[in-house]
């Protein structure tokens, strides 16, 4: 073999392996998508213990909750302290990241208000409140990310709106 074609295969491969492809670079990629919904909490009450499907990358930092989940035509949504706004971004649900642990990175600073704000189909400001039920009959049918502020911090919980032909069981199965 000539030298410069040993030359040439050893910067071949040097090239190859600083390639971005790791696994870390591809998962923050998306991983942290504002329409992204990886699993959700099915619960029917504040007192009611939740069942988890997927791999919920949801932030509520236990400072709110979202129910029941999935709702009919009202979600309540309740919390310790005053809530200031509430967003409701219309999302879509894969089986990614299934493995991966959100308490790590997930944060009140991921989103900016103005991101979440200009991604909304609800949205109510300036409530001024701990406990509201929200009427959601006009939203269409599919996966949500609800956006709550609360004291200056933004938190999310994922929310799944059925259509009339709904049963739970297919939910459930879509998710194992």
């Amino acid at each position: 073999m000539n030298h410069k074609l040993i030359q040439f295969i050893i910067i071949f491969f040097i090239l190859l392996g600083c390639s971005n492809d790791d696994d870390s670079s591809s998962i923050s990629s998306d991983v942290n998508s504002i329409t992204l919904v990886t699993g959700i909490n099915i619960r029917m009450s504040d007192v009611s213990e939740s069942i988890k499907l997927g791999n919920p990358n949801v932030f509520t930092g236990s400072q709110f909750l979202a129910f029941p989940n999935p709702p009919s035509d009202n979600i309540t949504i309740q919390s310790f302290n005053t809530i200031s706004d509430i967003w409701m971004i219309a999302a879509h649900a894969e089986k990614k990241y299934q493995e991966t642990d959100f308490d790590e990175f997930l944060d009140s600073d991921l989103y900016t208000e103005e991101t979440v704000d200009s991604k909304a189909e609800l949205k109510f400001n300036e409530i001024n409140s701990s406990n509201l039920t929200i009427n959601i009959e006009d939203l269409n049918p599919g996966y949500y990310r609800v956006f709550v502020k609360i004291n200056g911090s933004l938190y999310w919980d994922n929310l799944y709106i059925p259509d009339d032909s709904f049963e739970i069981d297919d939910l459930i199965e879509s998710w194992q």
